[in-house]
């Protein structure tokens, strides 16, 4: 699949596109993008603040009144269930042609961080990225291909799964949930991919979004400081791609990584390197490393003065100064 191509975003225009974790970062720019472009948008997110004023929002700014919040707790199936039936019953066409499984957090609470004794009780580890990035994925894809079943064989029913680079890559244990659960999404799109079941509608199809790091809000301050100097992708370039699988209709079985743009932006992964992923990931992450140094290290200390205070970066190249002053002077 050629991204470099026009296509006719327009094709998703009056088409239900249902969103998953759509009132903030990623989803949120889906929603917006996909309302400008005409089609009935409904967000699907625990937090009611934000979705309500993102729903208003793109009911005023696209004078399209089919746009709507929908309160959606993805790790509850009930919650789930409850929301597709909503979604149904406020799509104009009483059909949903897009479902967009985009909800997902990330916890830094490390896997190997144990209690001091090996003594003493050990508790459990925290399960909510896996329960929602990994289990809500489940819920959604089970609840969206029972309602495909009512589209009309002319009519788009198409999942597209967000998953992450950390589908692929090795990762601290600081992000063993995260990386787990993103690794689980990609096997159930292995899965989709070659059958979608009996019972699936002969027209559904599936698709899979894979972006490397972007600054929204589900990246916490630890990765973006670990991260700093390094390119990050474009949440432009994946909201375009999203469209693009969806507005496509001959798009079924991608799998697309949203890599920073020096290390070749979008592209798609085939069916061979999914088989054998290390070559394309060994390729894309040898080229975001291959960054310019003095580049890298100028964009390090624009991010870390931005996440960490300039005063903190003040002193600490006031300190890297004093050391190689001492050194120089023995």
């Amino acid at each position: 699949m050629d991204f470099t191509t026009r296509y006719k975003a327009d094709a998703i225009k009056d088409s239900t596109i249902f969103i998953t974790g759509g009132a903030s970062g990623i989803g949120a720019a889906m929603a917006e993008r996909c309302a400008e472009l005409g089609a009935h948008v409904m967000i699907g997110d625990i937090n009611a603040t934000l979705g309500e004023a993102l729903a208003t929002k793109l009911r005023n700014s696209s004078g399209n009144p089919h746009h709507y919040f929908i309160e959606t707790d993805v790790s509850s199936f009930t919650s789930l269930s409850a929301a597709f039936t909503t979604a149904l019953s406020l799509s104009p066409s009483n059909h949903i042609h897009h479902v967009i499984a985009n909800a997902g957090i990330t916890d830094s609470t490390s896997l190997t961080e144990l209690p001091p004794s090996p003594t003493a009780p050990c508790p459990p580890p925290p399960t909510s990225t896996l329960t929602i990035n990994l289990l809500g994925v489940f819920f959604t894809t089970r609840l969206a291909l029972h309602h495909f079943r009512l589209n009309h064989h002319t009519e788009d029913a198409h999942l597209l799964l967000v998953g992450s680079m950390a589908s692929f890559l090795e990762s601290p244990p600081m992000m063993a949930q995260y990386t787990a659960s993103k690794h689980g999404v990609l096997g159930l799109f292995h899965s989709l991919r070659l059958s979608a079941g009996d019972q699936a509608p002969a027209q559904f199809r599936v698709n899979m979004l894979c972006p490397y790091f972007i600054d929204t809000p589900i990246l916490p301050t630890k990765a973006k400081l670990l991260l700093a100097g390094v390119e990050l992708a474009k949440k432009e370039d994946a909201v375009d791609a999203v469209v693009r699988l969806c507005a496509v209709r001959a798009a079924r079985g991608r799998c697309v990584v949203v890599a920073p743009r020096s290390a070749g932006g979008v592209q798609e992964m085939d069916w061979e390197e999914l088989k054998e992923i290390e070559p394309f990931t060994g390729r894309v992450v040898g080229l975001i490393r291959a960054g310019g140094t003095v580049r890298k290290a100028v964009r390090l200390v624009g991010d870390v003065g931005r996440l960490a205070g300039w005063m903190w970066v003040a002193g600490a190249l006031a300190a890297m100064v004093m050391g190689m002053t001492v050194m120089a002077m023995r």
